[in-house]
Formats: structure tokens, C-alpha cells, sequence
């Protein structure tokens, strides 16, 4: 089983998947004087640049369409590892109904006035086949979303009703202060922490630019670039290094220095000083034997991430992750995609819904649900 230096070293892992989604998106998107920069080789000084320029332009979009999803590619988790038998056929019958399901989304988004609208379908496919759509709307202040009509989840007549809730009045009953969304501040946030990890990933062999043939964007999209990070068995040790002793360590100081940052992200001085100490309780010899140990239970047969560059802007970004991890001699394998894409970036946008005038308060759909 895992130690509590492996857990978070794949903790660590993961964060990083999640904090290079943009840098590989923008990698040598556009130069800092709006020039389109060369399909050859780069210099690293001016793929930093290309990096942060890049992220400027893309945090100033006003409006968008925009489309996601989620698939599980595979998933394998051995009996012995489920416990006694009646354990061991309820994770075979949910790993049944979940593989190969998916989860998309789309919707539309506009800066000023704040709102935003999307249309999360699920699909289960398998012997209990499910399908469900959920319209979900955004304001400001105001959340709605609609009921799935399914015989899986009876709500009798509020299904397909809308339910609102006011997120402001919802945290202050909690007696909890909902976040600004301050988007000047969130833009200099996302730049300072993407400047740190390109400042760090500049000279690894994670980036390459790859042509579109290689992947499997859209055949309508016709980026200009394409880009692609990948953690591989080879530089898997040091990507983690350079997670661990470098960009965690910075990135905690930036937020220890900013109250204001820690409010965005709702973090406290002493989770970060939790955080800071963890870090600095990997000393190199624990930090090598984690790894090592890391090298012995992951196997890697795909880490990646893929943005394409159109305009300018991130038009599409897919990661990739599929996985072999060991535990207790048995062998844990694990796939799954996700991407997304934005289109008609600062056009007007059309949105699909109305503001609900008929919406339920969660107050009312809770109230009468108990009765049912």
C-alpha cells in the first residue's frame, strides 16, 4: 500500500497535470509583439515569452462557445483487491455499468454581463443503459438547474423544473463568505502561478510541438500549432523533482505572500503552512526512496496533454491518461480522456436557455421531497 510520501508525491503528480494544462495549450502560441512564432524549433527564452503572452491574450476572451468531455477509456481492478465476494461482484457490476460511459458538455459564456449556461449530458451505456440531461445556468449570484425526468431518480412533479439557488444567500446561511469572482485578480493569479511553471519546464524534454496528424483533434479545426506535454517512465523522476523542490515550494510562498489569493482560492495560512512543511519533510533521501518506489507500482503508458493553438487562442486541449498501478501484487489499470474546445471566441453568443421564472428553491424541493 501506498506511504504517505508515495500519496502525496501522486498528489503532487496530479496537480501538476492540472497547473500545465494552459502552458501546454499556449506553448508557442504567439510571440509578445502579436507576430505568429515559428513552426521549427524555439528558444526556450522565447517560448516562455511566447507562454505568457499567450496566457494574457487568452484570459482576455469577453465570450465563447465552448464543448467538454469526459470518457472512461478503462478500468481493471482485480477481485483480490475488493474484499470477500459479495464486495468483489458489486465492483465488477459497477465497473461494468462505468466503462466506456461519457460526459459531455456544452454551453456558451459571456464576461459582462457574467453568465453562463451548459448542457451536461451523461450517457451509461451497458445492461442498466442510462442517459441524462442537465441544463444548468449561471449568474453572478444565481444558480439554476433543471431536474432530470428519469425513472432512475424519481422526483415526481418536479421533474424537468428548474431549481434555484442564490450562491450568496446560500453561503451566508452556512455563515461563509462566497468568493468575489474578481477576474482582474484571477488573471494576475493564473499568470503568476504559469509563470513560475514555465519558469521551471523551459528547459525539459516534457513540451514538443507535434503536427495535428498526430492526434485526434477534429478534422474542421486546422490549428496553426499543436503542442504536447507528456510525463513518460523516462522523465517521470524528474518532473516530480522539479513539482517538489521548485514549483510547489514557490507556488505556496505566492499564495503565504497574498491575502488576496488565498481568498480566490479559499486557503487558509495554515493549510498552506501544512503544505509547506509536508514538502520540506521530503529530505532527498525519502524523496529518491518514494520514487523509486513510485517507479516500481506506476507504470506509464500514457500521460499527455495536447493543446492546439487556432488564432491565437487555445482552441482545443485533450489529456490523456492511461495507467498501470500496482498494489499489494496485483496490478490496478486505469484510462480515460478528457478535452475541451472553445469556439466563436469574443463573438456575441446566443444562449440556448431563459432565466427561469418558475425556478423551486432548494428550500421547497427538499421540504417536499422528504414527503414523497
Amino acid at each position: 500500500m501506498f506511504t504517505k510520501q508515495r500519496k502525496l508525491l501522486f498528489v503532487l503528480l496530479a496537480v501538476l497535470l492540472v497547473a500545465v494544462i494552459a502552458a501546454c495549450g499556449k506553448k508557442e502560441e504567439t510571440s509578445a509583439n502579436g507576430e505568429k512564432s515559428a513552426v521549427n524549433e524555439t528558444k526556450v527564452e522565447e517560448k516562455g515569452n511566447d507562454l505568457e503572452a499567450a496566457l494574457l491574450k487568452t484570459m482576455d476572451i469577453a465570450s465563447y462557445n465552448f464543448s467538454a468531455g469526459l470518457s472512461l477509456d478503462e478500468i481493471n481492478i482485480p477481485d483480490s483487491l475488493s474484499g470477500d465476494p459479495a464486495a468483489q461482484a458489486q465492483a465488477q457490476a459497477i465497473m461494468s455499468m462505468i466503462q466506456n460511459s461519457t460526459l459531455n458538455v456544452t454551453g456558451s459564456y459571456q464576461a459582462d454581463p457574467m453568465r453562463l449556461e451548459m448542457d451536461v449530458n451523461v450517457e451509461v451505456k451497458g445492461d442498466m443503459s442510462l442517459s441524462l440531461n442537465i441544463p444548468i445556468i449561471m449568474t453572478e449570484d444565481v444558480m439554476w438547474f433543471k431536474i432530470p425526468n428519469t425513472p432512475f431518480f424519481p422526483v415526481g412533479p418536479y421533474a424537468d423544473k428548474f431549481v434555484e439557488i442564490n450562491m450568496k444567500e446560500l453561503a451566508e446561511t452556512q455563515g461563509a463568505q462566497m468568493p468575489e469572482l474578481d477576474i482582474d485578480l484571477q488573471r494576475k493569479l493564473g499568470q503568476d502561478m504559469m509563470a513560475i511553471v514555465i519558469k521551471h519546464f523551459n528547459d525539459k524534454d516534457n513540451f514538443k510541438e507535434i503536427s495535428a496528424s498526430e492526434t485526434s483533434l477534429p478534422a474542421d479545426l486546422n490549428p496553426e500549432k499543436v503542442v504536447k506535454f507528456s510525463i513518460t517512465n523516462d522523465n517521470l523522476e524528474d518532473t516530480v523533482k522539479t513539482v517538489i523542490e521548485n514549483i510547489a515550494p514557490e507556488v505556496i510562498e505566492l499564495m503565504l505572500q497574498n491575502e488576496e489569493y488565498r481568498n480566490t482560492l479559499q486557503l487558509t495560512v495554515q493549510d498552506l503552512e501544512e503544505a509547506k512543511t509536508e514538502l520540506a519533510a521530503f529530505d532527498r533521501a525519502e524523496l529518491q526512496s518514494g520514487l523509486d518506489q513510485m517507479k516500481e507500482e506506476l507504470t506509464i503508458n500514457d500521460i499527455s496533454l495536447i493543446g492546439a493553438i487556432k488564432d491565437g487562442y487555445l482552441a482545443h486541449q485533450q489529456i490523456k491518461v492511461n495507467a498501470d498501478v500496482k498494489s499489494d501484487g496485483e496490478t490496478v489499470k486505469i484510462g480515460f480522456t478528457i478535452w475541451g474546445q472553445y469556439d466563436n471566441i469574443n463573438d456575441k453568443v446566443n444562449f440556448k436557455h431563459e432565466i427561469p421564472t418558475d425556478a423551486v428553491s432548494l428550500e421547497e424541493l427538499f421540504g417536499n421531497m422528504q414527503g414523497m
